[in-house]
């Protein structure tokens, strides 16, 4: 999280997250291999944040639909 707390821009912007897509368009992922965990959120880029949506596993893309749940509420 340090390391894209850094740069949370998307990869084509020089930074660490990759762009998701469809409902999610607005969001970007990283991938923590070693335990299986994602890490959804989505830049502020007015406000210079970063807002951290969801932290879970990927398993049944359980943490993309609660992005996509989370995002609708917002």
């Amino acid at each position: 999280m340090d390391k894209v707390k850094q740069n949370p821009l998307p990869l084509q912007e020089g930074g660490y997250g990759k762009p998701l897509g469809g409902n999610l368009a607005s969001c970007c992922k990283i991938k923590l291999k070693k335990s299986g965990i994602r890490i959804v959120y989505k830049i502020e880029r007015l406000e210079n944040e970063m807002i951290v949506i969801v932290i879970g596993f990927r398993r049944n893309l359980e943490v993309y639909k609660i992005a996509e749940e989370r995002i609708k509420s917002d």
